[in-house]
């Protein structure tokens, strides 16, 4: 048996260019009353990116051996997240190249 995990969008879908700079934080909003914490984030470029998320504006850092850093999502897929409450922000930066980076705040149906 199957399952399927139905989600609908809460907000607009924000578009981060992600380059070897970290990314100004952008201030992502979702709409309506609902308590949701999710965000779907997909990676469409080439190369994997480090993403930040968080209640401050601060810049994403790559992970790098030794060193901790944000959390890194392989290219091309995507994935939903645990965000912090309304609103948040997103920064993301890659190690080399560069990948489109698309946010939209979501919730199960």
């Amino acid at each position: 048996m199957s399952t399927s995990i139905v989600v609908r969008p809460l907000g607009p879908t924000s578009v981060i260019a992600v380059s070897t700079t970290a990314s100004t934080p952008i201030l992502i909003t979702k709409n309506g009353n609902d308590q949701s914490t999710y965000a779907e984030f997909a990676n469409t470029g080439t190369n994997p990116v480090a993403i930040r998320i968080s209640q401050l504006s601060s810049a994403a850092v790559h992970p790098v051996a030794g060193t901790p850093g944000d959390y890194t999502l392989n290219h091309d897929t995507s994935v939903i997240l645990a965000v912090p409450s309304n609103p948040f922000y997103v920064s993301a930066v890659t190690v080399s190249g560069s990948s489109t980076l698309y946010v939209t705040p979501v919730d199960s149906q």
